[in-house]
């Protein structure tokens, strides 16, 4: 985890060490992952503020190039394509319609 500023006091500092050194091994502990690969042409979206994201390592080659573009969106144009989209194959609220 990564933070330019820790409003606490000093004798404090420590017990934030700790607890984001538990944290981190949280994180990094494989029942707490999920890990697919993406294919070619392949988008992910998600919540930047509500959901930890990583990537692991990778190699370019001439072949293989890897192109990462950010962007912002409205979930809200999401939710209401996806509604859409369920609409239209008549699937139930709970059913996945991607």
């Amino acid at each position: 985890m990564r933070s330019w500023f820790f409003d606490i006091e000093p004798e404090k500092i420590q017990d934030v060490y700790r607890a984001l050194k538990i944290f981190t091994s949280l994180c990094y502990a494989p029942e707490n992952q999920l890990i697919f690969p993406l294919e070619n042409g392949d988008t992910v979206l998600w919540a930047n503020t509500r959901c930890l994201h990583a990537r692991s390592g990778y190699q370019t080659t001439a072949e293989n190039n890897r192109s990462i573009f950010g962007c912002y969106f409205m979930w809200d144009i999401v939710k209401s394509r996806i509604r859409v989209i369920r609409d239209k194959l008549n699937l139930k609220e709970n059913q996945n319609a991607l």
